[in-house]
């Protein structure tokens, strides 16, 4: 247990340093399962990379139904500067949704076939703590998108966090704990990881785990019964 907890305490002091634009924070692949009463299963493909002011992340799910094509841009923080999100689900339709900042909110806008609709959310910024780690702020996770919860825990961010979840054309007020050091099996090798719950008062719980540079191991919703594990262990 020393060892697992010494090894994250590096690779976190690693992931504090400065990041080069245009560097690959992380990239990989997530096989989805859902258990239950109708199994269903999919795999979703992913890079985040060092952006001039921030960083972008995007992605591709695959579902036997559906294809979702996520694009995330956001300043250090993780808070959301653009995002637009694909779904395609049968033959011609095609769901669009996308973010945009607006001073102090964030604009939405959902389009189905020919319909539109437009909702504005109020935002904020997270602070700093005394001790670098960053509190609250506004964050964007959308269904059934693994790579972006790296957002929701970046900076070792806990706390009561605002998650817009723009499929839904929601904001749900999250909670995020950190509970301490795991490990778990990724491409057939044990990693070193921290187990972080996530909770709210009006949607499910999440666990997820991540290395030392918060990058995304794992994650579970045992409401949904569903679990995504990492195909690869993340590149050094």
């Amino acid at each position: 247990m020393r060892a697992v907890a010494a090894a994250l305490l590096l690779a976190g002091s690693a992931a504090g340093q400065p990041a080069t634009p245009g560097l690959i924070i992380d990239q990989g692949s997530f096989t989805i399962t859902v258990t239950g009463s109708a199994p269903v299963s999919g795999r979703e493909t992913f890079a985040i990379r060092r952006a001039p002011g921030g960083f972008q992340a995007s992605g591709t799910v695959l579902f036997a139904d559906r294809r979702l094509s996520p694009t995330l841009s956001t300043d250090p923080t993780g808070f959301p500067l653009s995002y637009a999100l694909d779904v395609r689900s049968g033959p011609g339709r095609l769901e669009r949704v996308s973010v945009a900042r607006d001073r102090a909110f964030l604009t939405l806008r959902a389009r189905v076939s020919e319909q539109e609709s437009v909702r504005e959310l109020p935002a904020t910024i997270a602070r700093r703590a005394p001790d670098s780690a960053l509190v609250g702020g506004t964050v964007i996770v959308d269904d059934d998108i693994v790579h972006q919860y790296y957002f929701l825990i970046l900076g070792r961010r806990e706390g009561t966090v605002s998650v817009v979840v723009p499929a839904r054309r929601r904001v749900i007020s999250m909670r995020v704990e950190r509970l301490g050091p795991d490990s778990v099996r990724v491409g057939g090798k044990e990693l070193a990881a921290v187990r972080v719950r996530v909770t709210s008062d009006s949607d499910d719980e999440r666990l997820v785990w991540i290395d030392g540079a918060g990058r995304i191991l794992q994650l579970a919703r045992p409401e949904k019964h569903l679990m995504a594990v990492r195909d690869s262990p993340p590149q050094p």
